[in-house]
């Protein structure tokens, strides 16, 4: 019970409905408990005073000389308490016979107590007192002495307030009325609360369901983008992860077509050849021999690159941070890779000098800038130009390697540095034996760039040739610690 959200929603809801109408309630009571005001039990009992004084109103103001009779009648006649007091607060007369000669803290000229509409026109003074003996509570008003009658004293008519009874009549007249407001209050917000909380659950709902249809294979599903703006951003980046994870199931399946082709041709090469040894049935054991070391050497360098990616990829890989001569590390590399551009009459340019200092690992960033000429010189056609330019920038130094090539069709661009992407035949690697590439060295130039801090990319157009562009970033406040 209570193990959904939409339950839960459901009885917090309740829970703090239920609370703030008990709370009101017993806030409300307690306040005209308290309050002389608006309390229901003090306004009757002010009533009640009111409508006897106004009944003996008259003989009081025609007969001021019996004063003290007439109050004593009305005490008797509607079970009241009157007394007669001076201005001073003496009490001149009293009909329960406790305060005679007594003070009596009354100023029949303060402001009421009582709530102001609640006065009338003939009696414009009233309010509450003490009596000092017995503690009891009394609600009063006030008539005036007649004019000229200068022994009578300040008529008062009071009727003693019972604190229980008064809790009693708000209980029945306003807490328990309230309280059922209070229920049909509560079964409307609960119509509401169900609505709002299948409003937060629903879309949760279908999404688990869409992960669980995802679970067992079915990724032509997609999380709903609906209900609030928390739920819509999950469904949002779940069907975004779900995309992720559809590349990188279609990317795993392509790595295995791929490694399977190319240890595939190596092996039955050697395969092949190995058998013609043993048969006898070759006329050239050496050029036999030969392509089976060419062939081993090449499945020996797919392992290698294999597991050189496999450390870049999971952060394994350790790399040096010295201080890097940009220019001298790419001068070595064009004064080395020439002999092969010559070797095809391809001219090899460079614009290198002048570069800054980088930080990183030497021998990395040399095999990242070796890959990338040694391709542009391999996919450049003989008599074409291979140029290897620098510069710097306020960020960083842009190296950049074009080649005068065939150029990669546009469809190919977006998938060059995915490991053993092939792409068309005439950016194959030619030959036999050790002149055929793995088909990892740009994923691992890649991996090594962003290793680096930096980034790399491609521009090409078919029959304009190719230019590959690398951003390596500036020496920063943090390389301090870098081995000099």
């Amino acid at each position: 019970m209570f193990k959904t959200l939409q339950s839960r929603l459901l009885l917090s809801y309740v829970i703090v409905i239920a609370i703030t109408l008990v709370i009101g309630s017993l806030a409300l009571t307690a306040i005209l408990f308290l309050s002389t005001a608006d309390n229901p039990v003090v306004l009757q009992a002010f009533r009640d005073a009111r409508e006897v004084a106004l009944k003996y109103a008259g003989p009081l103001s025609v007969n001021p000389d019996n004063q003290s009779m007439i109050l004593s009648q009305a005490a008797q006649e509607n079970d009241i308490r009157t007394l007669s007091i001076r201005r001073n607060g003496s009490v001149l007369y009293d009909s329960a016979g406790e305060l005679t000669g007594q003070m009596l803290n009354i100023d029949p000229d303060t402001s009421p107590a009582i709530r102001p509409r609640a006065l009338t026109d003939d009696i414009r003074r009233g309010g509450m007192f003490s009596d000092p003996n017995t503690q009891a509570q009394y609600v009063y008003v006030v008539l005036a002495p007649p004019g000229g009658a200068e022994r009578a004293g300040w008529s008062i008519f009071a009727v003693e307030v019972d604190r229980s009874g008064s809790l009693f009549v708000i209980l029945n007249s306003i807490f328990w009325p309230m309280a059922q407001a209070g229920v049909i209050a509560l079964l409307v917000s609960l119509v509401l609360a169900l609505v709002i909380a299948n409003s937060v659950s629903r879309p949760l709902a279908r999404v688990a369901a869409t992960a669980h249809a995802i679970a067992g294979g079915d990724y032509s599903r997609n999380a709903p983008v609906e209900g609030p703006q928390e739920v819509r951003e999950m469904a949002y980046s779940f069907n975004h992860m779900v995309e992720q994870v559809q590349r990188t199931q279609k990317a795993q399946q392509d790595f295995l077509a791929n490694v399977s082709h190319d240890l595939k041709t190596p092996l039955t090469s050697i395969q092949g050849f190995a058998q013609a040894i043993l048969d006898g049935a070759t006329q050239d054991p050496g050029r036999a021999a030969r392509v089976i070391y060419d062939e081993a050497a090449r499945m020996r360098r797919m392992v290698d690159d294999l597991l050189d990616l496999a450390r870049l990829e999971s952060r394994a890989a350790v790399l040096a941070r010295d201080y890097v001569d940009l220019s001298q590390l790419l001068n070595n590399i064009t004064d080395h890779l020439s002999i092969q551009a010559g070797e095809k009459d391809i001219v090899l340019e460079t614009d290198i000098n002048g570069l800054p200092q980088l930080t990183g690992d030497g021998d990395r960033l040399a095999q990242v800038f070796t890959n990338l000429v040694d391709n542009a010189i391999t996919h450049t056609p003989q008599g074409g130009q291979v140029t290897v330019r620098a510069k710097e920038r306020s960020d960083g130094v842009v190296i950049a390697v074009s080649d005068t090539g065939p150029g990669i069709p546009a469809e190919d661009l977006p998938h060059i540095f995915e490991r053993f992407y092939q792409v068309d035949k005439s950016r194959a690697r030619s030959g036999s034996g050790s002149k055929k590439g793995t088909g990892l060295g740009l994923t691992i130039v890649r991996e090594l760039v962003e290793a680096h801090g930096g980034k790399v990319g491609v521009q090409s157009q078919p029959g304009a040739g190719t230019t590959f562009k690398v951003w390596l970033p500036l020496p920063r406040p943090f390389d301090e610690t870098i081995r000099r």
